[in-house]
C-alpha cells in the first residue's frame, strides 16, 4: 500500500507604499514696483487606498497597511469600525494585523479603516475577512485490487473497501467505506499534523471482511 501525502499552506503579504505632496508658494513681481503676494492653493487633503487581504487562516499572522496620501507634515491619525476582536490597531499607522485563533473561523463583516489630517477625513470602503480553519492536511491513499488467496474474498465478489487510521497503531478508530470496488486510491481530508497509521480491508458482497493489511506510518 503506498500511501502519498499534500500539505497546503498560503501566506498573504501586503505592501506599503508612501507618498507625499509639497506646495510652494511663489512670490510674483508687476511692472508697477509693486508686488502681490499668490494666494496659496488649498491643501489637499489625505486619502487612503489599499487592497485588504480579505482572508486569514488560523494560526497565521494576518497584515494589512493602507497607502496614504497627505501632504508633508500633515498630523494623522487613523480609526477602524467593526474591528474583528483577534486583530490590533495602531492609531498611529492604521495598520490591521493579528493571528486568528481557532475560534475565530467565521467571517466578519463592514471592517472600515479611516484616515483624518485634522480637517478631513478619507475612509476605505467596507471589507470582510473570512477566517478559515487552517491550511488543510490531506493523506492520499493508493491500493492494488486483491486476488484471490487465503483470507481475501474472491475477486469477482468483491464489493469494497474499508480505510482504518488513528495516531497510533492500536488507536486506528477512524473509519472510511470505499463501496466501490473499482476504486484504488482515496484521500482524506482534515488531518492535523504528526504522524498517522493508515491500514485497509476488503469485504465482499457477503460483507465478509478480510485480514487488516499490514499498517503504514505517515508523518503528515
Amino acid at each position: 500500500m503506498l500511501m502519498n501525502r499534500r500539505v497546503r499552506f498560503a501566506a498573504a503579504l501586503s505592501a506599503t507604499v508612501f507618498s507625499a505632496t509639497i506646495l510652494l508658494t511663489l512670490a510674483a513681481c508687476n511692472d508697477g514696483g509693486g508686488s502681490s503676494a499668490v494666494t496659496p492653493a488649498a491643501a489637499a487633503p489625505a486619502s487612503i487606498s489599499g487592497s485588504p487581504v480579505t482572508s486569514a487562516s488560523v494560526g497565521t499572522a494576518y497584515s494589512f497597511h493602507p497607502t496614504i496620501n497627505a501632504m508633508a507634515g500633515a498630523s494623522l491619525s487613523f480609526s477602524v469600525m467593526n474591528q474583528p476582536a483577534w486583530t490590533q490597531f495602531d492609531a498611529a499607522t492604521g495598520t490591521l494585523s493579528g493571528t486568528p485563533a481557532a475560534t475565530d473561523v467565521g467571517i466578519f463583516a463592514d471592517v472600515v479603516i479611516s484616515v483624518s489630517d485634522g480637517a478631513a477625513s478619507a475612509a476605505l470602503p467596507p471589507f470582510s475577512i473570512t477566517v478559515k480553519s487552517g491550511s488543510p492536511v490531506l493523506a492520499t491513499i493508493t491500493w492494488t485490487a486483491p486476488v484471490s488467496a487465503s483470507g481475501q474474498p474472491a475477486a469477482s465478489a468483491l464489493a469494497g473497501y474499508r480505510v482504518y487510521y488513528g495516531s497510533t497503531v492500536a488507536g486506528m478508530t477512524h473509519v472510511v467505506d470505499v463501496s466501490d470496488p473499482t476504486e484504488t486510491s482515496y484521500v482524506i481530508e482534515n488531518l492535523s499534523t504528526g504522524v498517522w497509521y493508515f491500514a485497509m480491508t476488503s469485504y465482499d458482497t457477503a460483507l465478509t471482511e478480510s485480514v487488516l493489511s499490514a499498517p503504514v506510518a505517515v508523518t503528515l
